[in-house]
């Protein structure tokens, strides 16, 4: 280990999700799956506040639980959109579509990919 990745191990980051120029330059709220939504979130589809979390590549689909394909979602608007695909098409969740034609998959999905 190098002496300068000794220095930079104790000095807190933000998390990626955080510090993302695609999210911040969409203006996109990152939510991460397992951690509460924070109580100002609004929907990323609507005014409303943010109660669930929504995948922007469904589950069903293969879609990731990871932050860079999840967005905060009122209920209404989260069962409306179901797993068809659409919704949003700003920069984030064009990315996150990106990510999965790439091969980016959820885990156990039984879709091909990684």
């Amino acid at each position: 280990m190098r002496k300068h990745d000794r220095v930079n191990a104790f000095i807190p980051r933000a998390p990626a999700r955080d510090r993302d120029p695609v999210a911040i330059a969409s203006g996109v709220v990152t939510v991460a799956f397992g951690k509460p939504i924070a109580a100002a979130a609004r929907c990323h589809y609507c005014p409303r506040p943010a109660t669930t979390r929504d995948h922007i590549v469904a589950k069903t689909r293969g879609g990731a639980d990871s932050w860079w394909n999840l967005v905060p979602a009122c209920a209404d608007c989260n069962s409306k959109k179901g797993s068809d695909g659409s919704g949003c098409w700003c920069a984030f969740c064009e990315r996150a579509r990106f990510l999965y034609d790439r091969g980016h998959r959820r885990s156990g999905s039984g879709v091909a990919g990684r």
